[in-house]
């Protein structure tokens, strides 16, 4: 028996629908291994028509914890944003960086997202953030028996500014 292993980005479609193909296929059987989607921002939607930028940052990412407004990425005190705040962002706001410290590599394995950009950007989607069409950057450090850390870089409308 042959078994096949492949990581693939599949443009305009979602994880539920690709999977429901490869079901109604002839393929045989199937299982995803990973997943995510990925909400694209328009291509006009760049740091010209959204100039203001602000950085959040999630300190234990599986523990589900709230999302901090921070000066820089990497920075670790913030506030936490309001849910007013937070949609706002999720509805006008884009992602244009992706920045996370995870545990050591060497001794609990890396995440898929330090070995495709892509992952990362479905990451960040899973926020309920679109994504930079072109350009978006990402930035890992590998670190100790810490919990996973996240900092999103997330450009916005003139008109939405978050006092820090």
């Amino acid at each position: 028996m042959n078994k096949a292993y492949l990581t693939i980005v599949v443009d305009s479609t979602t994880c539920e629908d690709l999977e429901r193909e490869l079901s109604e296929s002839h393929i045989g059987t199937f299982k995803v291994l990973a997943r995510g989607d990925i909400t694209v921002a328009d291509k006009d939607k760049d740091e010209t028509a959204l100039p203001n930028a602000v950085w959040l940052y999630e300190p234990e990412v599986h523990a589900n914890s709230e999302l901090l407004l921070v000066d820089f990425g990497g920075d670790t005190e913030g506030r936490v944003l309001t849910g007013e705040e937070l949609d706002v962002l999720k509805q006008y706001g884009v992602c244009t960086e992706f920045k996370a410290t995870h545990p050591d590599a060497a001794q609990y394995g890396s995440p898929l997202y330090t070995v495709h950009d892509d992952a990362a950007e479905a990451e960040a989607s899973s926020y309920g953030f679109k994504v930079l069409a072109d350009g978006f950057a990402t930035n890992y450090v590998n670190g100790d028996d810490g919990s996973e850390a996240r900092w999103l870089r997330i450009i916005m409308p003139a008109w939405f500014n978050p006092n820090l």
